[in-house]
């Protein structure tokens, strides 16, 4: 079992603490009503979780990192990967773990002010670094055979995200820059249905923007930059080709 440090618990200040005990609620609320029907009691659960809220000690059974992550008193990158690290110890030893989809299950807290995006962008660049590249150092990962699970999984968490949400709440920014620099190492060779099927994703978004996105203007910057790398040499061949049909074929929709 992994011992976290209490450093930043016994560092708050009693202003601090005021500030966390007032919002506690929050997530107890969100907790109660999402753990009512399991079978072990919530309330026992709740107070494993309040204990590491308060005091940074950990319980023996209930210490679910996506929880850990939400409720440490720290937001800085050490709290952070400290979290990760239990996080690999106990799951992921052997693969890798996807931080951009975790993100959207924050949202609301970020929304009612639980945690702050300085948290989020952390816990971020905790799991995955500043790019694609730095994310395979940390995990010790092949470039090549880990470019599909991490352009999958930050399609599908811009594709919900749609843009729409405050910038300075959410760091979807990030997730686009980790997709920029996966996707030259994305190959149509690892599943051609797979590929096919993220890069359609990602031609309809940029070609659906200026009219179903609330606030087009933040995201198609981004799409931007996503769609000229997906025509140039940059990428593998197969899905430069299918980008250039796809954008084609969705013209054509539109006339």
């Amino acid at each position: 079992m992994m011992t976290f440090d209490t450093t930043p618990w016994r560092n708050l200040t009693e202003q601090q603490k005021q500030i966390r005990a007032e919002k506690w609620p929050l997530f107890e609320a969100w907790y109660y009503e999402r753990g009512k029907d399991g079978e072990i009691d919530v309330n026992i659960r709740l107070a494993a979780y309040k204990q590491f809220y308060d005091t940074g000690v950990l319980d023996e059974k209930y210490h679910h990192f996506p929880y850990l992550i939400l409720l440490h008193a720290s937001d800085g990158m050490t709290a952070m990967q400290e979290v990760v690290q239990l996080m690999r110890q106990e799951r992921y030893a052997n693969g890798i773990y996807s931080a951009y989809r975790q993100i959207l299950f924050y949202n609301e807290f970020i929304e009612n002010g639980f945690v702050t995006r300085e948290r989020l962008y952390n816990f971020i660049v905790a799991v995955h670094g500043e790019n694609y590249i730095e994310h395979t150092k940390i995990w010790d990962a092949d470039p090549y055979d880990k470019a599909g699970q991490v352009v999958s999984d930050a399609v599908i968490a811009l594709g919900k995200w749609r843009p729409c949400y405050d910038p300075d709440l959410i760091p979807y920014q990030l997730v686009f820059k980790h997709l920029l620099t996966a996707l030259p190492y994305y190959k149509a060779s690892i599943s051609s249905s797979g590929v096919e099927y993220t890069i359609d994703s990602l031609c309809r978004v940029y070609s659906w923007l200026p009219n179903r996105h609330r606030n087009p203007e933040l995201a198609l910057p981004y799409y931007q930059q996503v769609i000229d790398l997906l025509l140039s040499d940059n990428v593998d061949p197969e899905v430069k080709r299918w980008s250039t049909d796809f954008l084609k074929e969705l013209e054509a929709e539109k006339e």
